[in-house]
């Protein structure tokens, strides 16, 4: 629906108790006193999906209805809240997330719905939290992230909200500490503070009075002290986000109160110390994230061999040793190890699991061959193995990945030629299946039933794991993919190896892969000519090797094209420089002496540039009259030395000469001497 919005309200019947007008194509202005005629209206939803809906100022006026609920998105409402929701008594739910709302949070709507249960005013632009003078008993969730909101948290947060359920204060820019009075929240299931500037310790209070938590998420503050002390009574806890913070010590046994913990992540901290082999005792945990703290110790396979994890990231970390061949991996999913100081062969039983997806090993010191057992990993998405020291030839069975999206086996050893075979590989057909969500941990489930009453159940969550990302070497730097930006990224990653050879001709078979990196082998021949076939490739990356004969110049058509170097080969003749080539500089071809044409400055015909020519002999003119300052040195001490003896040999000869030269030498000593004497008495 579109035009003149206003107007289509106002002609409505005026009996009308439901009116959602949600996800229309309406923008201009709107005036809220079109709905005067209304005396029924209970429910009332609108938004636009095509841009913003501008509030027009209006004139007070009293509506002879009472919503129960109120649901506004993309409109533009400023300072001001509809002036008619001063005279709404009886509301239950109301929703003004997405109007650039600005000022305080309007604690009179508050204060003014005792029944009201949910309030929404996520994703605008609030400065201040107010609470209401008065204790609510009857709000049970409250949303005000993604706003602009400053300061600390009221300390009586808690006494005046005693039945919240669900709280999210995240993403605005909250300081100091946690108030106490948030322990008398004893019905609190879900509560996000992350993304503020919270710092302090978490309260004693907290920790034992808000026992009904479900999910907490509490990342990238500034929290610090330990945590889960033993008096720690979170005992429904089911999802813990503690990622980004400054938290020190071990990690406090109190965490195993939580006897239902399914997702742990403690990232980006100071923790120290071993994994704590109790946490094989929490028989629900499924995902785990503690990458990036001062951990140590050898690999944790005890927590594989007693608990069914989907999900281990101890990446970043001091882990250290080889992993034992009997680790049973057969829950696993997603296996992240990556700059640690592991080392020893990759184990053969890794490679069985049928739900494996990721497995990230870079950046350690493993060695030896890659498991005959890749093949059967039919489910591998994202395989890392870059910076270890694998060795020998690259097996062909990894071309048996079926699913295989991102192959990186860079900076190590592997020699022999590149396995035609993986022309075959399957990046680029894979379909989102939901395990690289991105969003809040946890989200309300919402039902609508016929008659008109509005129904949340906080209890039901749906969680959703930490987002996959994949760092890959791309365009020469590295980025980072998740999401589904990371579903739409293929890449192979051969780099810096001792690969030798002709690059096969089967990898222009891989029509959508988006990278391509063959740099720094030993690589022989010419580009195939199919590359040009990758119409998809982003980055292409083959310097460094010893590759000769002609740029084909079909590589001018590859329009996505961001990153180019075959520098440092044996390339001859003119380079393409038409299409997307000419976005790229000299920098992308330096290191190949029989390359000319542009963007290089070395003429394809030099028959045809006699001003070239003439520069160059200029150029040879007045190298002729620089010195050269090793022959000048070697000169001047042959010059130095012949002098020396020239006037040695004069002076043994007894001539006049000498004889005179003698006695001046005589005379001088004699002077000396009287003047030192004379001195001395003096």
């Amino acid at each position: 629906l579109n035009g003149n919005l206003s107007a289509i309200v106002s002609g409505l019947p005026p009996e009308l108790e439901y009116l959602s007008l949600l996800g229309n194509n309406f923008n201009g202005s709107f005036l809220f006193n079109s709905l005067v005629n209304q005396t029924r209206l209970k429910i009332f939803k609108l938004s636009s999906k095509v841009g913003t809906i501008q509030a027009q100022a209006e004139s007070l006026w009293v509506p002879l209805f009472q919503l129960k609920m109120l649901e506004l998105h993309n409109f533009i409402l400023g300072s001001r809240i509809p002036g008619f929701l001063v005279h709404q008594h009886d509301l239950f739910y109301v929703d003004l997330s997405y109007n650039k709302l600005t000022g305080k949070f309007p604690r009179w709507l508050v204060q003014n719905n005792t029944r009201l249960q949910y309030i929404l005013l996520n994703n605008n632009l609030l400065t201040e939290l107010e609470l209401p003078r008065r204790v609510h008993h009857g709000l049970q969730y409250l949303d005000i992230s993604s706003n602009m909101i400053y300061g600390s948290i009221q300390e009586d947060i808690g006494i005046v909200f005693p039945k919240l359920v669900f709280m999210n204060f995240s993403s605005n820019q909250f300081h100091g500490t946690i108030p106490s009075s948030m322990g008398e929240m004893n019905g609190l299931e879900a509560l996000d503070m992350s993304s503020n500037g919270l710092s302090g310790q978490l309260p004693k209070t907290f920790w034992s009075g808000c026992y009904s938590l479900v999910s907490l998420k509490l990342s990238n503050n500034q929290f610090q002290g330990k945590i889960f002390p033993e008096h720690a009574n979170l005992i429904n806890l089911m999802a813990l986000h503690l990622d980004g913070n400054n938290f020190t010590g071990c990690i406090g046994e109190g965490l195993l109160n939580s006897k239902y913990l399914t997702m742990l992540d403690l990232s980006d901290n100071k923790f120290s110390g071993m994994v704590p082999l109790w946490m094989g005792r929490m028989s629900y945990l499924e995902h785990l994230y503690v990458r990036g703290n001062q951990l140590r110790g050898p690999f944790p396979h005890q927590l594989l061999q007693s608990l069914q994890l989907s999900v281990m990231d101890i990446s970043h970390n001091s882990f250290s040793g080889s992993i034992p061949r009997n680790v049973d991996f057969s829950s696993l999913q997603q296996l992240r190890l990556q700059n640690n100081h592991f080392w020893g062969s990759i184990p053969d039983t890794l490679f069985t699991v049928e739900g494996l997806q990721l497995v990230d090993l870079r950046n350690n010191n493993f060695s030896g061959k890659i498991p005959n057992t890749i093949g059967e990993s039919s489910s591998l998405r994202y395989l890392l193995l870059g910076n270890n020291s694998l060795q020998s030839h690259i097996p062909e069975k990894i071309c048996q990945l079926s699913e295989i999206g991102i192959l990186d086996l860079s900076h190590n050893m592997f020699n022999g030629v590149i396995p035609s075979c993986l022309g075959n590989l399957s990046f680029g057909t894979q379909t989102y299946d939901g395990e690289s969500s991105v969003g809040n941990s946890f989200s309300p489930n919402w039902n609508y039933t016929s008659d008109l009453h509005s129904i949340i159940d906080p209890r039901n969550y749906v969680f959703f794991p930490a987002p996959t990302v994949v760092d890959l070497l791309t365009k020469s730097r590295y980025d980072a993919y998740q999401g589904y930006i990371l579903l739409n990224m293929y890449g192979l990653d051969l780099s810096s190896n001792r690969l030798s050879g002709e690059i096969p001709v089967e990898i222009g078979d891989l029509e959508n892969i988006k990278s391509l990196n063959l740099s720094s082998n030993r690589l022989t021949g010419t580009i195939p000519y199919n590359i040009s076939n990758l119409k998809d490739l982003e980055s292409l990356d083959l310097s460094n090797n010893k590759l000769h004969g002609n740029i084909p110049p079909l590589l001018a058509d590859l329009d996505s094209l961001g990153s180019f170097n075959v520098s440092c080969n044996n390339f001859s003749g003119e380079i393409p420089f038409k299409g997307h080539l000419v976005t790229f500089d000299d920098r992308s071809y330096i290191g190949n002496a029989h390359l000319c044409g542009r963007p290089t400055n070395i003429s394809c015909n030099p028959t045809r540039a006699p001003e070239a020519n003439a520069s160059t002999q200029a150029e040879e003119e007045e190298d002729d009259h620089v010195i050269d300052m090793e022959w000048f040195y070697w000169t001047c001490g042959a010059v130095y030395i012949s002098t020396c003896l020239a006037l040695f040999a004069f002076l043994c000869i007894d001539t006049r000469w000498s004889q005179e030269w003698f006695y001046r030498v005589d005379l001088f000593i004699h002077h000396l001497q009287r003047f030192k004497r004379s001195a001395f008495r003096n």
